[in-house]
């Protein structure tokens, strides 16, 4: 009794591995860095108001603005293939603005109560 493998399964020369990594890895690693980069820059941004380790938390929220950018390079450029061409100035401008927009946001919802409010003068 012959057995054949079913069409469903990659063959075992080395596109199982190819397989994995281009549709699980490579996706989970940009979506990592877009959504773990915009906590570092919530983090930053709004902890640069207590004055306090200014040094450190502005690398907090570069290297957040680095990671988003590179998530967001690694999904559209590598797993999608988008042809930009001469555009990749304008797209990295947009990755820094909307990560900073976003960490904005995100830190300021997050220590929204955290200051109450001040008496008039």
């Amino acid at each position: 009794m012959t057995s054949t493998a079913p069409s469903s399964f990659p063959a075992s020369d080395g596109s199982a591995k190819t397989s994995v990594r281009s549709h699980l890895l490579l996706p989970f690693v940009a979506y990592f860095l877009m959504l773990a980069s915009t906590s570092f820059i919530a983090g930053g941004i709004v902890h640069l108001g207590l004055g306090e380790n200014t040094t450190f938390y502005m690398a907090l929220a570069a290297v957040g603005v680095v990671c988003f950018t590179a998530g967001n390079y690694l999904q559209e450029y590598v797993i999608r293939k988008n042809e930009r061409g001469t555009a990749l100035g304008k797209f990295l401008l947009v990755s820094f603005v909307l990560s900073v927009g976003m960490g904005m946001m995100t830190g300021g919802v997050q220590h929204f109560l955290d200051n109450p409010p001040t008496p008039p003068f």
